[in-house]
């Protein structure tokens, strides 16, 4: 997986805002806005499936199906014990400030390639064939990561109003293959 993912991911950190002002002469190390998470330490449930999200803040429609993605997968995992989806954001942003704001949009669950990782972030686009944001795509962890199991699953959430159908839906697809 190191191949397409790279060394490691990144969590939003939201301690680090929080760190208190300080009118001491040498000011306190500010926490990293990120906290790193070598890839072995991560994505690493063998019985969900990686699902990867493709989005952008400066992309409107990616920000209003950001909602509608986190109660999908807050069903979807509803049961710790029988998690069916890691998530793993792939965010398309221009500059990091975008990227700051929209990964802090994120569920602190998931997954994020980092900011300065485009090669890595290339790579997971081409695999995915991930041409168009928002889009979903889902692979097994023990794949070969040669393509995704499937490619967007963003019209399966997004024509069920209700999530649990759409969770169904999609369980019953990929135990089809």
């Amino acid at each position: 997986m190191e191949q397409l993912f790279g060394s490691c991911l990144v969590k939003w950190n939201n301690d680090a805002l929080k760190a208190p002002a300080t009118d001491a002469e040498e000011p306190a190390e500010v926490p990293s806005c990120y906290t790193s998470i070598p890839l072995e330490e991560s994505l690493n449930d063998p019985n969900a499936y990686i699902a990867v999200l493709f989005t952008a803040e400066f992309a409107p429609p990616c920000v209003s199906f950001l909602q509608t993605f986190t109660a999908f997968c807050n069903e979807a995992n509803k049961d710790p014990a029988k998690k069916k989806f890691e998530v793993l954001v792939v965010n398309c942003d221009r500059t990091e400030e975008e990227y700051k704001t929209h990964i802090q949009k994120m569920h602190p669950a998931w997954y994020n390639i980092p900011f300065e990782a485009t090669k890595v972030m290339e790579r997971i686009e081409d695999v995915a064939k991930a041409s168009t944001i928002p889009r979903v795509c889902v692979i097994k962890p023990s794949a070969t990561l040669e393509e995704p199991i499937l490619s967007d699953i963003k019209p399966i959430i997004l024509r069920n109003q209700n999530m649990e159908a759409a969770v169904k839906e999609l369980v019953e697809k990929l135990d089809k293959i």
